[in-house]
């Protein structure tokens, strides 16, 4: 007798079924409303109408409003600016600013067109930044989940004229020019990264500890109820010397007679020639000793405290 098994097999139902991804936002501020505030030489100035934002004057100005954002599904894509150039626009850069519940700022920089546009093009920042890479901070790093504020703010920087209209302050991903210009960003943040890598393990090979002249504790205080502030000794001062000075093969003095003049040595400044007949030398001050290296010393790992 032929017999069939059947198999059933059972799974919960979270494991199976299917959940609908919400999808990236694609607006930060379209210019209905108007500023809730103005600040610098936008004060007063600023202002929305007929859903354009217009933006003149000097640039070293700012403007923006409140809102409640979750931006985290979008931490990939870059900002962009709705904008048109208007004619006398010397102005070379415009910048967005986004903000939390703290003290964090997250900039974002644009290049303006260099001649006034006939209509509005849509602008991507600088180096291709992303939401969650911006082009600099300030205070810390901005939680893109709770965006409390945006900004639109000129470059401070300049006091060349700005002449432009904003309609809206969107998200898109990066197009092919933001990607390539994102990409080489990308390559000399790692060039840098790896330079310093480099160079730390060299100051790595040259460290010998215990010396007279490495870095030393100095004095260990308790400053608040659970912490503890340790002063460092890295380095010394070796204070300027006057000497008689002595004609060496070489040497070469810099400046008017009977003032003070500089005495160059094996191609390096070593002091002050002085005297009516240059008889006199002092020399500069000098810091010498092993450099604290705080890539070591800010590593909690590296520390121990006993007592």
């Amino acid at each position: 007798m032929n017999r069939r098994i059947t198999a059933l097999f059972l799974a919960p139902l979270a494991a199976v079924s299917c959940r609908a991804q919400a999808a990236p936002p694609e607006l930060i501020a379209t210019m209905d409303g108007a500023f809730l505030f103005a600040y610098g030489t936008w004060e007063g100035k600023a202002k929305m109408q007929n859903g354009v934002a217009t933006l003149s004057g000097t640039p070293r100005g700012g403007a923006g409003a409140n809102v409640t954002l979750d931006l985290s599904e979008a931490r990939d894509s870059c900002p962009t600016v709705r904008l048109k150039v208007l004619a006398g626009n010397r102005a070379k850069s415009l910048r967005i600013l986004l903000k939390g519940p703290t003290d964090a700022v997250a900039f974002y920089d644009f290049a303006l067109p260099a001649a006034p546009t006939t209509g509005f093009v849509t602008t991507m920042p600088k180096d291709g930044a992303s939401l969650s890479k911006p082009n600099s901070t300030d205070k810390g790093t901005v939680d893109l989940a709770k965006i409390a504020q945006w900004q639109l703010s000129g470059d401070w920087s300049s006091d060349e004229p700005l002449a432009v209209e904003v309609d809206r302050i969107g998200i898109a991903l990066p197009d092919a020019t933001a990607s390539a210009a994102r990409a080489e960003r990308e390559r000399l943040e790692r060039d840098e990264a790896d330079a310093k890598k480099r160079e730390q393990l060299a100051q790595l090979e040259k460290l010998r500890p215990g010396q007279a002249t490495s870095p030393m504790v100095e004095r260990v205080s308790k400053i608040a109820q659970d912490v503890l502030a340790i002063e460092i000794q890295a380095g010394r001062v070796q204070a300027s010397q006057l000497s008689t000075y002595t004609l060496q093969p070489g040497d070469e003095i810099q400046g008017k007679a009977g003032a003070s003049r500089k005495l160059i040595r094996n191609k390096q400044e070593a002091g002050w020639i002085i005297g009516a007949k240059n008889e006199g030398l002092v020399t500069y001050e000098k810091l010498y000793g092993d450099a604290l290296l705080e890539f070591l010393a800010d590593d909690p790992a590296n520390i121990t405290v006993n007592g």
